[in-house]
Formats: structure tokens, C-alpha cells, sequence
């Protein structure tokens, strides 16, 4: 009799049991269907059907998988072959999670994340798959790239803005600063000779004051077009040193390429024939450059030097009649 009582309260126990997991089951939000090792559904809970599209679970009885889905899933492979793939995979290994292409009731296509354990259900070997749309989710990843790389290009140009000369489109004074230092450290590892070269437009002041400030300005740009034309060498550098000096850094040179360079840029400045009445030089547009010629690796040599010597070899080409350059070599 006690036997029979236990064996009767057993079983209570166990009906409790699965009517708790029946309850679990079917009111958990994520989407759960058991399958056997055919695919085949063997159970299936009220959120699945309804992610789906179907209002009775008859509708998918002795369903396979690849039947709520597209013929073909997004990596190109047919999603019957793919589905048995995946089912075999995870009955080896234990678990297998990957995307897979749903396709509704409605027909309307949507991309999960599918995770496939193994367990036991009424005796057998079964697969729980559980299934999120991942719809949503892969947006919101597309829509964070694309702000990403919309922040990354709006940084370059903010950052392209703080080292370039609005006006010419030149490096501007502060991103020379900052190559002057870099070419001084280089140089002084690789013991080469650098070259500095100021060019200043000849009577400015006077273009400006008699043909507006305007026609001056498309000056500067046409001159640092045509300045940045002329120097062709990778590691060069063109900047615009404020007002209407330019600034040529040339890396690794020699006395003999500066005056080269030099001449070039005069006469590539020459050939634009901007007209220029009140000019002392010429009837047209010229420039005056002075260049220095250093060695950073020597230690007594500073970049301060340097940039002096470029100077005052500017004005030397001023004081000597304009339109020429005159050059230094720090030794």
C-alpha cells in the first residue's frame, strides 16, 4: 500500500513537474522548437509560432526547419542542405550557434541567430534550437558603421582643416612647425642635409592697395598652385607661411638641388605673367627667395638657425633687386 502511494505522489510530482516546464515553455520570450535528428519538429513553444506567422501549432506539424525558410539562405547554400549541416554539427559537438534566413508566414524574409543544443526529450536524442531575430540588431550594427565611418571622415576633415591654409589649400603654419621638427629628427638619424627655402611675393602691398585684396588673394592661390606643381618629390613640403610667404622644406638635398628648386619656382612664377604696375622687379608678379642649406646632424646646428639663415637670405634677394634668390650653406 505504501508502494502504491509513493508510486502514486511520483507521479503527481513528475505531471507537476512537466506542467511547470509546459508553462516555462510556452510563455519564455525567446522562440524554441525540439527537433529530432531529421529535423523534424517534435515540440515548439507559443513564442515561435507566432515569431513565424502561424496561429495553430498544427500548422507545423511534421515541419523541417528549411520549410520556414528561403529556398536558398544568404551565403548561397540551399537551406535544406544547410539545415541538415547544422543539425548534424550540433548532435556531434553538443551546441552550434549560427545565422539562418526565416522566412514569415507573409513571406517576409528575417535574419536570426540560431543556437542548437543537444539533450533528451521523451526518451530520444533532440536538438532545442533557439531562435532570436536579429533584424533589429544587424540595423542598429549597419546604422553604428555607418555613423562610425560618417565621425571618422567628418574627424579627418576636421583634422585636414586644422594643419591646411583655408585660402591655398596649403599646410598651414602650425603643420609646418610640426615638419620642420619631424625632417630636423630624421635627417639627424640618417645624417642628410635638408633645405629651407622663404619666398615672398615682391610688393604685395602695393598689388593689394591697387587691385583689391581679392584679386591679391586669387594670387596667393594661383601661386600656390603653381609653387606646389612645381615641387615634385614626394618628401617634399609646400606651406604657407602667413600673409604672402610660402615655405619650401626639401629632404634629403644639397646646395646644387635648392638653387635648382629656387630657379625653378622663380621662372614657374614668372611664366604666370600676373600683371603686376607697381611692382619695383617687374611688370607682372615675382617672388624673392632665400634659402639655407643645413646638416642637423652636426650639434651645433638648430632648426632656429636654420629657419634665421632662410630669413635673412630673403632679405638679402629683397635688398639685391627682387625676383632672385640667394642661398647659405650652414657647413
Amino acid at each position: 500500500m505504501d508502494d502504491l502511494q509513493a508510486l502514486i505522489h511520483e507521479n503527481q510530482r513528475l505531471k507537476q513537474q512537466l506542467a511547470d516546464y509546459r508553462y516555462l515553455f510556452n510563455t519564455c520570450e525567446s522562440a524554441i522548437i525540439i527537433i529530432d535528428s531529421d529535423g523534424t519538429y517534435l515540440d515548439y513553444n507559443q513564442a515561435y509560432y507566432s515569431l513565424m506567422g502561424y496561429t495553430k501549432k498544427s500548422q507545423l506539424e511534421k515541419f523541417h526547419p528549411a520549410r520556414v525558410s528561403p529556398p536558398i539562405q544568404p551565403d548561397g547554400q540551399d537551406s535544406f542542405d544547410k539545415a541538415n549541416q547544422m543539425i548534424a554539427i550540433a548532435f556531434e559537438t553538443g551546441e552550434h550557434s549560427f545565422e539562418w534566413m526565416h522566412q514569415r508566414t507573409d513571406g517576409h524574409d528575417f535574419l536570426s541567430r540560431v543556437t542548437l543544443t543537444r539533450i533528451e526529450f521523451n526518451g530520444q536524442k533532440a536538438l532545442r534550437a533557439v531562435i532570436k531575430d536579429i533584424t533589429e540588431t544587424r540595423k542598429l550594427e549597419r546604422l553604428v558603421k555607418e555613423k562610425t565611418q560618417e565621425l571618422a571622415l567628418k574627424n579627418e576633415k576636421l583634422e585636414q582643416l586644422s594643419y591646411t591654409d583655408p585660402l591655398t589649400g596649403l599646410y598651414n603654419r602650425r603643420k609646418l612647425d610640426s615638419i620642420i621638427e619631424n625632417v630636423w629628427d630624421f635627417s639627424s638619424r640618417t645624417q642628410s642635409s635638408i633645405g629651407l627655402l622663404f619666398l615672398d611675393i615682391d610688393n604685395f602691398k602695393a598689388y593689394n592697395d591697387n587691385y583689391g585684396h581679392g584679386e591679391g588673394d586669387e594670387v596667393l592661390q594661383k601661386l600656390a598652385q603653381r609653387i606646389q606643381e612645381t615641387v615634385k618629390r614626394k618628401t617634399d613640403y609646400v606651406a604657407r607661411y602667413g600673409g604672402e610667404e610660402f615655405v619650401i622644406v626639401l629632404a634629403p638635398t644639397n646646395v646644387e638641388f635648392v638653387e635648382q628648386m629656387a630657379e625653378e619656382v622663380l621662372q614657374a612664377v614668372r611664366d604666370l605673367q600676373i600683371p603686376h604696375e607697381f611692382s619695383a622687379a617687374a611688370d607682372h608678379v615675382t617672388v624673392s627667395i632665400g634659402c639655407a642649406v643645413t646638416h642637423p646632424g652636426k650639434p651645433e646646428r638648430t632648426p632656429e638657425e636654420w629657419i634665421e639663415s632662410a630669413d635673412d637670405m630673403l632679405y638679402e634677394a629683397k635688398e639685391n633687386g627682387k625676383d632672385r634668390f640667394a642661398v647659405r650653406l650652414l657647413e
